[in-house]
């Protein structure tokens, strides 16, 4: 058993596995509890624990993909891994080998996880205009590596500007020359105004148009006339909270310009002076709008049980910045968790041991299993919940269920790719197999190798 001091180092987020040593970072256990609190921390492990699939999947997890620079060369070249990680994350293009890149379903499964990594497909792919819009869906970055022809695409430039503001560095020319592209890239992302003439930035109704599809945040792109000048800044704030970015220092610590920002956007609380921070009635004003603001607000106020109430009722996941008090009142957790079911990983040890909110916890996001008490995770009711809302977080449930041939069938009907986390002997099992395929004939890469020969599972799979 891993040192009780360890586990609780690990979830207050204090231990350091870059600095520890050699046997520690050998250590399954440990290494397994930090990738589940931080992905990134994959970098520090020991090269062999990087083989560890549980360990690199969790890793694809909890980072959102980013953490498969440091997966071990092995695992990158197991095709079966390839595909199941593109469930957690996805490896990105220019991580795989030749062989890899030859599967070109894969390619196109990544592309639409990871936007950007069209640069690293080939030119068939960077000229597909289906496949370059699902790329700047993902990523308007993207649209920097498609062929020119397609950056003059209205379309698809609006797509990957209404998704990432810089984009429209990426679009041809004769695009950002002209004046009803602009006006209509600006409606759609306002913090396109960065990125415009200076002319355009000191042009009112144009700074009007960004303040009022940022949120206010793009107001700080305009010219330091406008900025400046007190009428404006007023019609601003009424407008969008969130132009409170481009006020001075000093009318960040106005309450009443404050109060209106807070009541308009939540998350300008944000620029609100300390004092500011440490009053309630405004920080209640904040996150009744806006929940996450609380991660701005006094520590006095983050142990109030009235603003952490108000605060998880708007987003669950404000409870992550509650007290360690407040963050095991069952009142508390159970209504963060039916917000946002993500919440439960701020939950204290003892409530995601609690079913009822666990049960709420996985019906909402089901790889919130990989939470819940360990108890839980040989539930039969809860595993259940989980895996019909995601096959694949059959991953986190208990060995003896992975054993559990309805639990099995629940998964893969759900996600044909859940086959790869039954037990070995459900693999050879027809009937599992076949519904996995029905779901996803591309799960036949994870059944039993003689069911892969299968004359009459082969019909499925044309």
């Amino acid at each position: 058993m891993i040192d009780e001091i360890i586990i609780k180092e690990i979830k207050n987020g204090d231990f350091d596995l870059e600095n520890e040593s050699e046997k520690i970072k050998k250590n399954r256990e440990i290494v397994l509890e930090v990738v589940k609190q931080d992905g990134y921390a994959l970098q520090y492990v020991h090269k062999k624990l990087r083989e560890d699939k549980e360990i690199a999947l969790v890793s694809l997890l909890t980072s959102f993909g980013w953490s498969s620079k440091y997966i071990s060369k092995k695992l990158k070249k197991d095709l079966e891994f390839v595909w199941i990680a593109s469930q957690f994350g996805g490896i990105r293009l220019d991580e795989l080998n030749k062989k890899i890149l030859k599967d070109e379903e894969l390619i196109k499964e990544t592309i639409r996880k990871n936007g950007c990594d069209l640069k690293h497909a080939n030119k068939k792919f960077k000229e597909n205009r289906e496949i370059v819009l699902e790329a700047v869906k993902e990523s308007g970055y993207a649209l920097e590596y498609t062929c020119e022809e397609l950056k003059n695409d209205r379309e698809i430039a609006l797509e990957a500007i209404k998704n990432d503001a810089g984009a429209f560095e990426y679009a041809s020319e004769e695009l950002k020359m002209d004046d009803d592209f602009i006006m209509e890239a600006i409606s759609l992302n306002g913090w396109v105004l960065e990125y415009v003439s200076e002319e355009l930035k000191a042009d009112k109704n144009v700074v009007f148009e960004a303040i009022k599809s940022s949120g206010g945040y793009a107001f700080e792109y305009a010219s330091e006339e406008l900025k400046t000048n007190e009428d404006i800044m007023l019609e601003a704030l009424k407008m969008a909270g969130g132009s409170i970015v481009g006020v001075s220092e000093t009318l960040r610590a106005n309450r009443k310009i404050v109060l209106e920002a807070v009541k308009k956007e939540g998350w300008a609380l944000n620029y609100a002076s300390e004092e500011l921070k440490n009053d309630k009635e405004i920080v209640l004003e904040a996150v009744k709008q806006y929940g996450i603001a609380v991660e701005v607000a006094s520590d006095k106020l983050k142990g109030d049980r009235e603003v952490i109430l108000e605060a998880v009722k708007n987003n669950g996941c404000a409870l992550k910045d509650a007290s360690e008090e407040l963050k095991n009142d069952r009142e508390i957790v159970l209504e963060a968790v039916k917000n946002c079911g993500l919440a439960l990983q701020y939950a204290s040890d003892e409530l995601r041991g609690d079913k009822e909110i666990a049960l709420l916890a996985v019906k909402d996001y089901a790889h919130q299993l990989l939470y819940v008490s360990d108890e839980l995770k040989m539930d039969r009711e809860v595993v259940l919940e989980a895996v019909r809302k995601d096959g694949c977080a059959l991953f986190h449930a208990n060995e003896i269920l992975k054993k559990d041939r309805e639990i099995a069938m629940e998964a893969v009907r759900n996600n044909g790719f859940a086959l790869y986390f039954v037990s070995d002997d459900l693999k050879k099992d027809r009937e599992i197999v076949l519904e996995s395929i029905k779901n996803d004939k591309r799960a036949i890469i994870f059944a039993d190798k003689k069911l892969r020969k299968d004359d009459e599972l082969s019909l499925y799979l044309i």
